[in-house]
């Protein structure tokens, strides 16, 4: 059977690792598969064995490769090479982004998916679903649906919201990752065939582990930043000032040193702290092993 998954951006999220690990069990029970996006680098998901085909609308690829040389020098002087390297259709998304100006994601997605034989096609986030429903093709229509109210707010607003809501009218069947995403399905559709395949966990990388942080007897608690609002790293900084008061304690932080360093100066660090940037799953198990506690502040997850 020909499974082709639709994602608009490939880069490092715990969404887009379970849909790599669901792509690689398909594959080994003997399923053609592959993965279109426009956006992403799958680098950072060791051992993906399906094939992931990248591809930005032809009609912008003369403004996006002048939008590419002048962010590259931009990117060279602030950053020097490290990183990897951009694509010229991304780049074109990340200032037409910061302008204001919004690619047609949807419509191009969808005209890539038309571009390939399919027996099941499955939509990976809002925005793909109405892909998937747009691309003119037979193949069978599949929601693998992760998102939740506060993800698509923070990143579309109300229109998302709405746009969301839609996109869980128009497909039939869905999998899910938890019985929360389950009842948001069925509050807009409530005819739909729902199957909930919760997020599992490779305990050949992830088990206990030799640690490698050391922090000379005091508490060692773990958190990954991301950024994001819904993700309540404001909180988790919060929570290490306050609890360094009463016990000496070292954090273990994952994630990238610019949000690190804006959270130094806006919330201030009461603490000690060893920073990991860029980890792979390996030095994350590592991570996980090295620490007392791990500290989850969420407002809101599908699966958390």
């Amino acid at each position: 059977m020909r499974i082709t998954f639709a994602m608009l951006n490939t880069d490092l999220t715990g969404g887009a690792r379970y849909i790599f690990e669901v792509a690689n069990r398909l594959k080994d029970r003997g399923h053609d598969v592959k993965i279109l996006s426009l956006l992403g680098d799958h680098k950072w998901f060791k051992g993906l064995s399906v094939e992931v085909i990248y591809e930005w609308p032809r009609r912008s690829s003369k403004i996006a490769e002048a939008a590419y040389k002048l962010y590259g020098l931009y990117f060279v002087l602030r950053h020097g090479n490290k990183g990897r390297k951009l694509r010229p259709y991304e780049v074109l998304f990340s200032i037409g982004w910061r302008l204001g100006i919004k690619p047609d994601l949807v419509y191009d997605l969808a005209e890539l998916i038309q571009e390939f034989y399919s027996d099941v096609l499955i939509a990976t986030f809002y925005p793909t679903a109405i892909s998937v429903w747009l691309s003119d093709t037979r193949a069978e229509r599949l929601y693998l649906m992760q998102d939740f109210p506060e993800l698509v707010e923070e990143g579309g607003g109300a229109l998302g919201l709405k746009v969301f809501r839609l996109s869980l009218r128009l497909m039939s069947r869905f999998v899910t990752v938890s019985s929360y995403a389950r009842q948001l399905i069925l509050e807009e559709n409530p005819s739909a065939k729902v199957t909930i395949a919760h997020p599992g966990v490779d305990h050949d990388v992830f088990r206990p582990r030799q640690g490698v942080v050391d922090a000379e007897g005091k508490k060692k608690v773990m958190v990954i930043l991301r950024g994001q609002r819904h993700k309540g790293d404001e909180v988790a900084v919060r929570v290490l000032n306050e609890v360094s008061k009463r016990i000496p304690l070292h954090a273990i932080l994952v994630g990238s040193e610019e949000l690190v360093n804006k959270y130094s100066r806006t919330l201030g660090f009461d603490f000690s702290y060893s920073l990991f940037s860029g980890v792979d799953d390996e030095t994350l198990a590592r991570l996980y092993s090295s620490a007392d506690a791990f500290l989850h502040t969420s407002y809101a997850e599908s699966f958390g």
